[in-house]
Order: C-alpha cells, then sequence, then structure tokens
C-alpha cells in the first residue's frame, strides 16, 4: 500500500520539480458548501418547466444531475427495443438537453455575484496554495486543470492585492484567451486589437497552463471563436454576464454529459476542450511530472 504523505512534505519533495495540479469540485464545496454541490442544486432548481424529471431524480433517490442525465441518455437509446415510441425518445432527449440548461441556469442564478463575496483572506489563502504551482520559477512547467464549472480559480487569479500588503503573491498565469491583433493605423503608430477577448487557439496559446478541462461559466462558444466574459471589457459583473446570456438562450461552454464516453465526444468536438485534454494526458505520460489531485480545499484554513 502506498505511504500517504502530507501536502507539505510533497511540496518538498518536489522542489524544483514540475508540479501540475488538478482541482475537483471540493475545491469550490470547501469555500461555499451552500452552493457548490448537488444537494444544494438540486434544492435550488426550477424544475417548473420540466416536473416530471424531478420525479426522475426521486425514483433514482439521488440529486446528481450527472446521474440522472445519464439515465435518461440510457432510456431512449434503449426504448425502442422495448415498443417505445418515437415520441417517447424525442421526448427523453428534449429532457437530456432542458437539464443540462437548467444544470447551468442553477449554478449561474446561485453564484456569489462578485469577487468582493469572497474575503482578501480567502483569497490570500487560496492564491498562496495556487503559488506551488504558479510562481516565477515553475510557470513555463506546470499546468492548473479545473473541472469545475465556475468562477472561483478566476477572481482568483484576478484578484488584485495591494502593493504594500506583506501577504502579497504573484501568480504566473495564461489561460489562452487575448484580444485578436487586426494591425495597425494607416500611419503604422498603433496596434488595433478585437474589443472581445478570445482563445487563441492552437497559433497563440502554447503558453498556456491554464485549463477548464468541462468548461466554465465565463467561457461561451460564438462559433468561429471561443469567448472569455470578462469585467474589465465591459464593467458588467461576470454573473450578470452569464444569466443575461443564458436568459437570451446562448449557454456557456458545459460538458454535463452523462457519460464518461460522452463526454469524451463532447471534448473532442471543442477544439479548446480538446487541447485542454491533450495537454493534461500529454502531461500525465512525462516522466517524473508529479500531480496533485486537490478534490477538497479549504480556503479558509
Amino acid at each position: 500500500m502506498s505511504k500517504l504523505i502530507s501536502f507539505d512534505q510533497a511540496i518538498e519533495e518536489t522542489n524544483g520539480e514540475k508540479r501540475h495540479l488538478i482541482l475537483g469540485n471540493g475545491f469550490s464545496i470547501a469555500c461555499r458548501p451552500d452552493i457548490f454541490n448537488y444537494n444544494t442544486l438540486y434544492n435550488q432548481a426550477d424544475f417548473s418547466t420540466c416536473s416530471h424529471v424531478e420525479e426522475v431524480f426521486k425514483e433514482l433517490n439521488t440529486h446528481d444531475f450527472e446521474v440522472v442525465i445519464n439515465a435518461l441518455e440510457r432510456a431512449a437509446q434503449i426504448s425502442p427495443i422495448y415498443g417505445g415510441s418515437q415520441n417517447v425518445v424525442d421526448q427523453l432527449n428534449e429532457d437530456v438537453l432542458a437539464l443540462k440548461h437548467l444544470l447551468v441556469d442553477t449554478v449561474a442564478n446561485n453564484h456569489p455575484s462578485r469577487p468582493n463575496d469572497i474575503t482578501d483572506e480567502e483569497f490570500s489563502h487560496c492564491r498562496r496554495f495556487l503559488s506551488h504551482f504558479l510562481n516565477n520559477d515553475l510557470c513555463n512547467r506546470c499546468s492548473v486543470y479545473t473541472l469545475n464549472y465556475d468562477l472561483l480559480l478566476y477572481w482568483a487569479f484576478m484578484h488584485e492585492e495591494e502593493e504594500d500588503d506583506p501577504r502579497k503573491i504573484e501568480l504566473k498565469f495564461n489561460d489562452g484567451f487575448n484580444h485578436d491583433f487586426l494591425g495597425f493605423e494607416e500611419d503604422y503608430s498603433e496596434a488595433i486589437f478585437a474589443p472581445d477577448v478570445t482563445w487563441q487557439g492552437e497559433t497563440q496559446s502554447h503558453q498556456q497552463n491554464i485549463h477548464y478541462l468541462h468548461g466554465a461559466l465565463h467561457l461561451y462558444d460564438e462559433g468561429s471563436d471561443l469567448r472569455k466574459y470578462t469585467w474589465k471589457e465591459s464593467g458588467v459583473a461576470l454573473t450578470e454576464q452569464a444569466r443575461f446570456s443564458i436568459e437570451n438562450g446562448y449557454f456557456p461552454l458545459f460538458v454535463s454529459e452523462g457519460t464518461t464516453d460522452k463526454k469524451l465526444d463532447k471534448i473532442v468536438h471543442s477544439a479548446y476542450l480538446h487541447k485542454a485534454y491533450r495537454s493534461f494526458v500529454s502531461n500525465t505520460m512525462v516522466k517524473n511530472a508529479n500531480f496533485f489531485y486537490v478534490w477538497i480545499f479549504f480556503l479558509r484554513k
């Protein structure tokens, strides 16, 4: 049996070596347990437009959205074998889509409204933790992967600390998003950049070290571009931008499929998600690479 060692010991034993971090939902639950778990999401979800789906949760005795999505997808797959009509199959598939949208909508509506809802102390603890992977010495050799949809990690990156704060921590991160370069003014005196922040794809994202493996609330697929919503460019809170988009039928890049195969199918059909997945797989195969799997992390400790 492998010996379990402490986080501090793991950091000490990997000093000067590659470190990669993968964050599970415990990272978010520990910050706001009243929001970021399936029990809370289920209790906050509005099933008024698909009340019979709520009965599926009760019948399966679960609050896990992915369990129900998986059950509905499998039911649609095998229903014709037992004489299920096309109408039944269509209804099941419609319910799958409705439940995915409901999950996104519920996460957005119950998300903390602004970064100020998180205390400076919480951000300081989080940034100190992240600095083990994103400091000056390691930033070109480490990657952070997250399975979470929410904005907490992004907020932690963007949190500004006072210059004279003795706890100030510098994080070196690159999520692969930037303004597209459009050219120069006629006199070549000034460069022109697109107003939106988009993923730079295979051309300019080689330094990317932050990867949202399952998408996130602030990432939106707009056909040829993957756009990142930012507060700086609009002056509108990210949660408000997300809610507005969802209310108008535009949903963020989310991987909420019910099975591993369906998740992978969604991932390989998105250039951004596929690149993140390839980066993760590639790094797991590198000799002497050290992966830290953090499923539960207490921001307040």
